[in-house]
């Protein structure tokens, strides 16, 4: 049985529908977004940590979940860590963005964020790399299953502190 009350819409009306539901997605998929803070680089300090100016004061950031070889202890494929981290960082524009996940700062009051050069997370690169481990994953990080896959891989190839 039909019902009555039943009626298709005119062809205006679903076309204008899908539009509002597009514009719709658009702009929740825009809220969703956690927003980047442009920073500039101050120093370098070592693989995984490096001082930049944010939001007009010097913050001493963490690379969040990676681990690079220490220079103060000598450690094999320290220098080249930090060699590559402070080349990169010098190369392009840098944005930070910080996790929801995480605590805003680590036991030493440093910042603690997701590090992006030129718009390519860096921590990506340092772990395909070879020079750094995934290590302090201590929530459900973001990109930590990434991260992870390319340490995998790093490691299959005997790319630098893997060699």
């Amino acid at each position: 049985m039909k019902n009555k009350h039943y009626r298709k819409l005119p062809v205006y009306q679903q076309l204008l529908i899908i539009i509002i539901l597009l514009i719709l997605a658009f702009f929740i998929q825009k809220w969703n977004q956690i927003p980047k803070d442009d920073v500039t680089l101050s120093r370098c300090v070592d693989g995984d940590t490096a001082v930049f100016k944010v939001k007009g004061t010097e913050e001493k950031v963490r690379f969040i979940g990676v681990d690079t070889p220490e220079l103060t202890s000598n450690d094999y494929y320290a220098k080249e860590a930090s060699d590559y981290t402070c080349e990169r960082l010098k190369s392009g524009t840098i944005k930070l963005e910080y996790d929801s996940a995480s605590d805003e700062r680590d036991k030493f009051g440093r910042l603690i964020a997701w590090v992006y050069v030129d718009d390519e997370l860096l921590q990506r690169e340092l772990v395909a790399g070879g020079y750094a481990k995934v290590r302090y994953i201590y929530d459900d990080y973001m990109y930590v299953d990434e991260l992870n896959r390319l340490q995998r891989d790093a490691k299959k190839k005997k790319l630098g502190i893997w060699e």
